[in-house]
């Protein structure tokens, strides 16, 4: 597995390394060395961040970064599409001195974060092998990076890129990286805030309105608002701002003015004037669909992630006569407190109640396998977090056990003589009542 997102890492390396290196007319060993130092401050800069920061924190901090960059290509071809060109000398300087930052600032910025990106997902668990694994990585990097520079001057056909175009591409291959890595990755966290968003702002309306106490609300209309508390709201709003740069770009594209023919006499001449820009404008479209399919490949790793979940298979429990549920904290082979997902199931009547004990580090807790938020799909354990499969958000493990967001339902529980108790009559009231909210906030769809 390691293997695999190392060969994809370098992949998208080498596709980041073509643009940045074909995006440039002269100095072309100069941006190679640039890139080389800039991916190799980037990977050696993330190690004392992992050895210094505990848990996910140097993750989400890298993953904060990178986010930034999505709401940056929004904002800039937003602002390019509502500026019109040549609205006046002025405007038509500042906007190209703003080209001309952003095409010195792209071979810094871009390898650098790809540098971080990738020491994160191959040396992100402690390890004696860290600096092993930069090194290969960093040289990796510096091979890439001259392979593709060969295979560009042997190319008949070289892409035009715009600052914003370069921006937007290469922006996407470091969204594609950070696909590779759930602790990493965008596209999921984005859907669950706005799943998130829409749940709160909707239930806080519905409440201030007294509409759950109405019972004019047929179950059609409970279908329909359940919609807008689903998860398809938060994969199609995050699709949509996911996509947003892309289309703004291409209207951007779109609306290059054409070159003033008004002096040329032949009518040939203007035509073909005229033809040969909508050619280039074409050709410039070219860059914002390349973008398109690598955003959605990373959407599609998103969805899919390749990493392997500790997901055991929940050991079905019994109540005592006085209607609580012990279990041993160690028993044979059975260990609570080994750090690892443990999973019980209780059935009384015609409800059946899954829950897991976890040892965080500090502590044993117990809660639902489930939130309040999300249909009880269940978690699954990874490196320093557990993940919600209905989701996919991850959950740090030192908050596994407090309630809020998409964190498992705590349960409260009893310890003593080595054995854990639990109220059935509160398990069961704590699922049944989670369980009709998501479902309920869901629209009955399981």
């Amino acid at each position: 597995m390691i293997l695999r997102s190392a060969l994809s890492l370098a992949l998208l390396w080498g596709l980041l390394s073509c643009c940045l290196l074909a995006a440039g007319e002269t100095g072309r060993l100069r941006r190679r060395i640039v890139l080389a130092f800039s991916f190799t401050a980037g990977a050696v800069g993330m190690l004392p961040l992992l050895a210094s920061m505990p848990g996910d924190l140097p993750f989400a901090l890298l993953r904060m970064f990178i986010a930034a960059l999505l709401l940056a290509m929004v904002l800039v071809s937003s602002a390019a599409l509502l500026s019109a060109p040549g609205r006046g000398v002025r405007s038509t300087i500042w906007r190209e001195r703003c080209a001309g930052w952003g095409r010195k600032m792209a071979p810094v910025l871009f390898p650098a974060l790809n540098g971080a990106l990738a020491t994160a997902i191959l040396a992100g668990s402690p390890s004696t092998s860290r600096l092993t694994v930069v090194a290969v990585t960093v040289v990796t990097a510096f091979l890439v990076a001259s392979l593709v520079d060969l295979l560009i001057n042997m190319l008949p056909y070289r892409p035009r890129f715009t600052t914003l175009t370069l921006f937007l591409l290469a922006s996407s291959l470091l969204f594609c990286s950070a696909a590779f890595s759930p602790r990493l990755d965008l596209f999921a966290p984005l859907s669950m805030k706005i799943m998130k968003f829409t749940h709160d702002f909707l239930h806080q309306f519905m409440e201030s309105m007294l509409l759950p106490d109405h019972l004019f609300i047929n179950p059609p209309t409970w279908n329909f608002v359940g919609f807008f508390f689903s998860q398809e709201i938060g994969f199609w709003g995050a699709l949509l701002l996911w996509f947003a740069p892309v289309l703004l770009v291409c209207l951007v594209v779109s609306r290059t003015p054409l070159p003033s023919v008004a002096h040329v006499r032949q009518g040939a001449r203007r035509r073909s004037l005229i033809a040969a820009a909508l050619r280039e404008r074409r050709g410039l479209l070219i860059i914002p669909a390349v973008a398109a399919l690598v955003l959605a490949f990373s959407v599609y790793r998103s969805q899919f992630p390749d990493v392997l979940y500790w997901d055991p298979a929940p050991i079905a429990v019994e109540a005592t006569p006085a209607g609580d549920i012990a279990i041993p904290l160690k028993q044979g082979e059975l260990d609570l407190r080994d750090g690892k997902l443990h999973k019980f199931s209780y059935s009384q009547g015609s409800t059946l109640v899954r829950f897991f004990v976890l040892e965080r580090g500090d502590a044993v807790v117990v809660a639902l396998d489930a939130c309040a938020i999300c249909p009880p799909d269940g978690y699954g354990q990874g490196e320093g977090s557990v993940f919600c499969y209905y989701c996919k958000t991850l959950i740090p493990l030192e908050t596994v056990g407090r309630p809020g967001g998409c964190n498992p339902v705590p349960v409260p529980f009893t310890s003593s003589d080595q054995t854990l108790r639990i109220s059935t009559l509160q398990l069961v009231n704590l699922w049944n009542s989670t369980v009709q909210v998501t479902t309920k906030n869901a629209g009955g769809k399981r």
